[in-house]
């Protein structure tokens, strides 16, 4: 997690802030909440390949390389 917050531009770190609040501050009675902020820590690193796989990922959003969802959908029917 803390490695894909080092990775947002700088404009979406403000967003990622305040959905992280949210889920701080929201009632515990949300089951999804509840689960999000009681989840262990992923004791598992990211191989050297995936690291390179997210980075390529967030690059290529940041810069509109990315497939429309009304094509994804068709692909995968």
């Amino acid at each position: 997690m803390h490695h894909m917050i080092d990775g947002l531009p700088d404009p979406e770190l403000q967003v990622a802030l305040r959905f992280v609040e949210y889920l701080r501050d929201a009632p515990h009675g949300d089951a999804l909440t509840q689960l999000l902020m009681t989840a262990p820590e992923d004791p598992e690193s990211l191989t050297p390949g995936e690291a390179s796989a997210v980075d390529l990922a967030f690059q290529q959003a940041r810069t509109g390389q990315t497939i429309p969802w009304e094509e994804v959908r068709s692909q995968i029917g």
